[in-house]
């Protein structure tokens, strides 16, 4: 008994490659990874995505090593480094690109809102174009789309809710996303309650002034009767208005937006990533 278990362990066993370099690498999971250090911590992940998806990063991978020196991100002895990157910002954005959770029933994958935030940051940064269309459909998302259970209603919930419309100014400009723009600028002109000095102070004196400006111009509005019927400041649309006034602004991010929505979604894989 003994000696036929053994004999089946040894016939059912991985064959010695003696000569590796001979066998073919298959032509699309044969990922090579890559060695990152963000803030003092090691990241390992696929070299690929980074390489294929990115000019920023497509171009410096295609550079060669120093004289002596190592490829950069080869191994823990020589990561590629990223300076001024936060940890989390950094893994917010490859809990986007390497998701280690299964989605649920063919669903998507939930994250916390804080990590899709940091997603579109870094997609912005290094001109990943699938990524910053994702993070920004996903934020601009009022509601979950692919949980079943509470908890993982809950988490979606909080990854896509919307944001107060200074963060959304805030974020707009930042990442130039114009409907966010256009659509925060609108929701501090035609709300009742003036801005707060602590929302001054986060929108800076330049927008502040304009955004008052705006509201001065529409205050009339709030006791303008219709029909019969007082309108109500927050039930009309001051759109017009506020394209009117934030119009070199808004074109200026839209123009931005564009280059973004222009970028090739996929960029010749380095000599590093070819099968061999």
């Amino acid at each position: 008994m003994t000696s036929s278990s053994a004999s089946t362990s040894t016939s059912t066993a991985a064959p010695h490659i003696n000569n590796a370099k001979k066998v073919p690498h298959d032509d699309e999971y044969y990922l090579e990874p890559i060695i990152f250090l963000v803030e003092g911590h090691l990241f390992s992940v696929p070299r690929h995505y980074f390489a294929s998806a990115s000019d920023i990063f497509s171009t410096t991978f295609s550079l060669p090593p120093g004289q002596g020196k190592s490829q950069e991100g080869s191994s823990d002895a020589s990561p590629f480094v990223l300076q001024g990157i936060s940890r989390a910002d950094f893994k917010g954005l490859l809990r986007v690109m390497y998701p280690l959770q299964m989605p649920h029933l063919g669903g998507e994958v939930t994250l916390p809102r804080k990590d899709w935030v940091a997603a579109l940051k870094l997609s912005t940064m290094w001109s990943f174009r699938n990524i910053r269309q994702l993070a920004i459909a996903r934020l601009s998302s009022p509601t979950s789309s692919s949980s079943s259970t509470s908890t993982s209603t809950s988490t979606s919930a909080s990854a896509s809710a919307s944001t107060d419309p200074v963060e959304k100014v805030l974020l707009a400009k930042a990442y130039k996303v114009p409907e966010w723009l256009l659509s925060g600028y609108h929701e501090l002109v035609k709300r009742s309650a003036p801005l707060t000095t602590a929302e001054a102070a986060r929108l800076g004196l330049e927008t502040t002034v304009q955004l008052f400006r705006v509201r001065e111009e529409i205050s009339s509005a709030e006791a303008t009767y219709y029909n019969g019927y007082i309108r109500r400041r927050e039930d009309q649309n001051f759109v017009e208005q506020v394209k009117k006034a934030f119009r070199k602004e808004l074109k200026e991010v839209e123009d931005a937006h564009g280059v973004y929505n222009s970028l090739p979604a996929v960029y010749p894989a380095d000599d590093s990533e070819s099968c061999k």
